[in-house]
């Protein structure tokens, strides 16, 4: 027999794929409760893989997690004790989770194992959906009407250009439930990826994490969007048990506000939407050594 071509469980949770999948967000967010929906990134999710087979003994991580996930992701420094708390504070964050989007399709399979384990083990009773249901640009009913006059907290590192194709959001999509009116509040999340790490203030990724939860803390809103490497998750995180609801889309994020980037130029579901409206990430998004990031697929 061949391979699979795709999946349909994580151990006994069903993934709720196309529309399904949006009406699970939707259900969720029309709950009273604080929520926490999210994926795993990948780079963070192989981090983590590699700690769970190995911290019995002396886990030292191998040079190439180290360099992904500070390249990647953003994580800083990399010393094997910060990885460990890494990974432990991640796996808090996992117990958390009230959605997780999941890869499903065989292209996607070097990550099923990982996902499996991690979703059986720590978040057993999360419901689980295709990852494409968290930017839903081909569903007749997006999860995204939900923000339609909300306090909508964006995090991102996009914050300007975010802010300025807000304004263009009737043009954008053909469809305004896409990007509904919403009160737009934004927070420029803290830009560690490359070489742009060595710019900051901050000594340690956890010290960064800290200064954005600081900011949130202040700011009143009803729903996060967040796209912001591997802070992403530890800041949905943090919105969930400030009694908010949080929605960690990652990289998907700059899409749903026309921003373009290389990742989505050739993939013809999403390039789709694209007209003269949709703008690429301003010169000054973009961080030092960004072609290390899978070849500058932001920008």
């Amino acid at each position: 027999m061949g391979k699979a071509l795709y999946k349909d469980y994580v151990g006994n949770q069903y993934i709720h794929k196309l529309q399904s999948g949006s009406d699970i967000i939707l259900k969720t967010l029309n709950n009273k409760e604080p929520c926490l929906i999210t994926r795993f990134g990948t780079t963070e999710l192989s981090v983590l893989d590699y700690y769970l087979k190995n911290k019995a003994q002396s886990c030292q991580f191998p040079e190439n997690l180290k360099i992904n996930l500070a390249d990647l992701s953003g994580f800083f420094p990399t010393s094997d004790h910060m990885l460990i708390k890494f990974c432990n504070d991640f796996i808090s964050c996992i117990k958390n989770i009230d959605i997780v989007g999941v890869r499903w399709e065989a292209e996607d399979i070097y990550s099923w194992e990982m996902e499996n384990s991690v979703c059986t083990t720590f978040c057993p009773n999360a419901e689980l959906i295709e990852i494409n249901q968290l930017t839903p640009l081909w569903n007749e009913h997006p999860w995204t009407s939900y923000l339609e006059n909300k306090k909508v907290l964006v995090i991102h590192p996009f914050e300007k250009s975010i802010r300025a194709q807000y304004k263009n959001r009737k043009k954008i999509f053909s469809s305004d439930k896409l990007l509904p009116e919403f009160e737009l509040l934004t927070l420029k999340a803290v830009q560690s990826l490359a070489d742009e790490k060595n710019q900051l203030r901050y000594e340690s990724w956890f010290d960064a994490l800290s200064y954005m939860c600081e900011q949130i803390e202040h700011i009143d809103f009803d729903v996060s969007i967040i796209g912001a490497g591997a802070y992403g998750m530890f800041l949905g995180n943090f919105c969930k048990n400030l009694g908010k609801k949080a929605i960690h889309i990652g990289g998907g994020v700059q899409i749903l506000f026309g921003i373009m980037g290389k990742r989505w130029n050739n993939i013809d579901c999403v390039s789709m939407f694209y007209n003269e409206y949709w703008v690429n990430p301003l010169a000054e998004e973009k961080p030092r050594g960004a072609e290390r990031v899978e070849n500058g697929c932001y920008w």
